[in-house]
């Protein structure tokens, strides 16, 4: 039985150690850039705090939202979010391709605690104020969400409109 649940426990960080690039994870920001600049987003780039093209700013609340429901971009263009967590649970704040953000769903659940350090996300304690700077692509199926178990599920996402 212990070596079962060795066996497991070894094989699922193999699994994570894979498709986190190196293993890298933390709160994100353009301070981390060069921890993930060999990975490859579907969503855009970190983008560069001298290209910032406009801030927005946005509320994760415990309603299991964010105070915008649908963001809007121009492909190219960089945006710095200023995200704060008002409630009392913590939140977080990924951005990411459809695709993207079931990957992150789906190791978020193998792994409920894992704490991040990968650009395109934010975790944010209760009444914690993060920052993410990001270059947007030319993808039109963007999403903002919360990975924190069972916030995905009721609904904490936003989608991001990218104009080309």
């Amino acid at each position: 039985m212990k070596i079962n649940l060795f066996i497991s426990v070894a094989l699922t960080t193999l699994s994570f150690n894979a498709f986190a690039g190196e293993g890298h994870h933390s709160h994100g920001g353009h301070n981390d850039m060069q921890v993930q600049e060999s990975h490859k987003f579907e969503a855009g780039q970190p983008g560069k705090i001298s290209e910032v093209n406009r801030t927005i700013k946005i509320k994760a609340m415990d309603s299991m939202r964010y105070d915008q429901d649908k963001i809007k971009v121009k492909a190219g263009e960089t945006i710095r979010f200023i995200v704060t967590n008002t409630g009392n649970l913590r939140h977080e704040f990924s951005i990411g391709s459809i695709e993207e953000q079931f990957k992150h769903a789906t190791m978020m659940k193998a792994m409920p605690n894992m704490q991040h350090k990968d650009p395109n996300v934010l975790s944010l304690a209760p009444n914690e104020t993060g920052e993410i700077i990001w270059k947007f692509a030319k993808l039109d199926n963007i999403e903002v969400a919360c990975h924190v178990a069972g916030h995905y599920e009721a609904g904490m996402k936003a989608n991001i409109l990218v104009a080309r």
